[in-house]
């Protein structure tokens, strides 16, 4: 009855602490609900909660190529807080959605270089403050990974630009002051300054000049 009793529990270890899944074979603990260990193609290994068969709560995730997320997962993605560590050194802390950065959070880098900010799908997006390893420090607004829209700018050598940007540039309408006290207002291009005057206004103008020389040649040619 013992050695009966003692395969049953053997035959229910292998089935349910063993047994595959879709994804992956689960060779420790509950995966089916509850807390276990799977292992996944691609040399890739997942423990932590489980429900109805899926990765749903608190688990850690590793790859191959030695990088680890620990956090929070929903439906197979990781979803909520967590911390993504690149096998460079690279750091993500903070929020994910179906599977990608998304949110808010922090990067960091192994230059030493450090973001705070809003993310979206990985990239800096939204709000941020990003701080180089120099001592420079940029704060505004981020847009597919560049400074765009307004935002400042301080060198370490105290110098600084609050303005507009476009694709990590001063475009625009912006204010720079010097180390020496100088302040300079005005419109930038490209990191250059072009002056006091808008020069969009000047190009929409000659726009403007352009369409009414077609209008009054159009309206000659039907004469």
């Amino acid at each position: 009855m013992k050695k009966i009793l003692f395969l049953n529990i053997l035959f229910l270890f292998l089935v349910v602490g063993c047994s595959s899944t879709q994804e992956g074979k689960c060779i420790e603990g509950e995966c089916d609900n509850g807390k276990g260990k799977i292992q996944l193609p691609g040399g890739v290994e997942y423990a932590g909660d489980f429900k109805e068969g899926k990765r749903d709560g608190q688990g850690v995730m590793t790859w191959s190529s030695g990088s680890s997320y620990e956090g929070n997962f929903v439906n197979n993605a990781k979803s909520g807080n967590g911390k993504y560590i690149w096998k460079d050194g690279t750091q993500f802390s903070g929020e994910f959605l179906n599977g990608d950065i998304n949110g808010k959070g922090e990067y960091s880098w192994p230059s030493g270089d450090i973001y705070k900010g809003e993310v979206k799908n990985g990239k800096l997006n939204g709000y941020g403050r990003y701080t180089w390893k120099n001592g420079d420090v940029y704060e505004g607004n981020w847009e597919n990974g560049f400074m765009n829209g307004s935002g400042k700018y301080i060198w370490s050598n105290t110098e600084r630009y609050d303005g507009n940007w476009s694709k990590g540039k001063m475009n625009g309408k912006g204010s720079y002051v010097w180390k020496n006290g100088r302040i300079q207002d005005g419109y930038y291009v490209n990191n250059n300054y072009v002056g006091k005057k808008d020069p969009n206004i000047d190009k929409e103008k000659s726009a403007e000049k352009k369409i009414e020389k077609i209008v009054e040649t159009a309206k000659k040619i039907e004469k």
